[in-house]
């Protein structure tokens, strides 16, 4: 069958005068070995934010490897004893979760760069350090080249504390990143969310169109229920000003209870939220029930 060295010739950093056994991993001596390998590392979390000094020390230690389609680098649960970092070609990540497998991330390798100009090339260097067993499942989608950090070299690295602090701050800067993004670590439970201040011109902007648009809904939903069409903007003089004044009220009830009522000041502070989410929509209740007879005039001729 072919060689799986075919996808060689697209990877011009592996000396094209070694066998197959010698080109599995290559250790990276040349300049320009060392250098791609950086541009990688910059692209990690753990190095991104390190020194070119430190960066290159981490090159020289680090090997050139190419794995071919199809292969498995990882399972999970394996001791993690290196660092990829995929130059060419694409990894997926699939995790097992109750026999059932999920895919950890779209791809590794190839994919475009984040907001932050970064690609996800880097596998298991969360994980390298005291060999952690792997998060997921890595496998091959395409042939292609990586770099690898061995543990063993970086614990090595990390007892130079110039080295460690650089590597902290990395990672700092990367909590820092994920937070900002993940939603969930801002999230308020939905009795505690606070009001937002309204723009009462835009807001009743908003409700003049909505009282048109809700107006014809409701006369062709009649129309459906009753058999019979009736106007389909009845009485808009009433329906429209009364719309204003009940969505800006609701909006303007939810600020004023906000400010002047304090549910931790109570014993139950929960059943005071959930008594304050109500009250403005019984306090408004007679201006719904306006806007409900403006649109009842199939059922009752006479004027509102």
């Amino acid at each position: 069958g072919a060689s799986p060295l075919g996808f060689l010739p697209s990877c011009p950093l592996l000396p094209s005068n070694l066998d197959e056994s010698q080109l599995q991993t290559v250790m990276l001596t040349k300049k320009e070995h060392q250098d791609e390998a950086i541009k990688l590392l910059r692209q990690s979390s753990m190095f991104h934010a390190c020194s070119e000094e430190t960066l290159r020390r981490i090159a020289k230690d680090m090997d050139l490897q190419r794995f071919v389609k199809g292969e498995t680098l990882l399972e999970q649960g394996w001791a993690q004893s290196k660092a990829f970092f995929i130059a060419d070609g694409q990894i997926r990540r699939e995790r097992v979760v109750n026999d059932q497998s999920h895919q950890v991330v779209d791809m590794f390798g190839n994919t475009d760069p984040d907001k932050f100009g970064n690609r996800k090339i880097a596998i298991g260097a969360l994980h390298v350090l005291h060999s952690e067993p792997a998060f997921a499942n890595a496998k091959c989608m395409s042939d292609g080249y990586m770099f690898t950090l061995d543990a063993m070299v970086l614990r090595k690295l990390l007892w130079d504390g110039n080295f460690s602090a650089e590597v902290v701050q990395s990672l700092a800067v990367e909590v820092r990143r994920q937070a900002n993004q993940v939603r969930w670590l801002m999230r308020t439970p939905l009795l505690e969310q606070r009001p937002k201040k309204t723009n009462v011109i835009a807001v009743s902007i908003a409700a003049a169109i909505e009282s048109f648009y809700r107006s014809g809904l409701n006369a062709a939903m009649n129309a459906r229920l009753s058999g019979h069409w009736g106007k389909l903007f009845p009485n808009m003089h009433i329906q429209c000003p009364a719309r204003i004044l009940y969505i800006n009220g609701f909006k303007g009830l939810r600020q004023y209870l906000d400010a002047s009522v304090k549910p931790e000041d109570y014993s139950s502070p929960n059943f005071v939220r959930l008594g304050l989410s109500f009250t403005p929509g019984i306090v408004m209740t007679p201006l719904s029930s306006v806007l409900e007879a403006s649109n009842a005039g199939h059922m009752n001729p006479e004027p509102i």
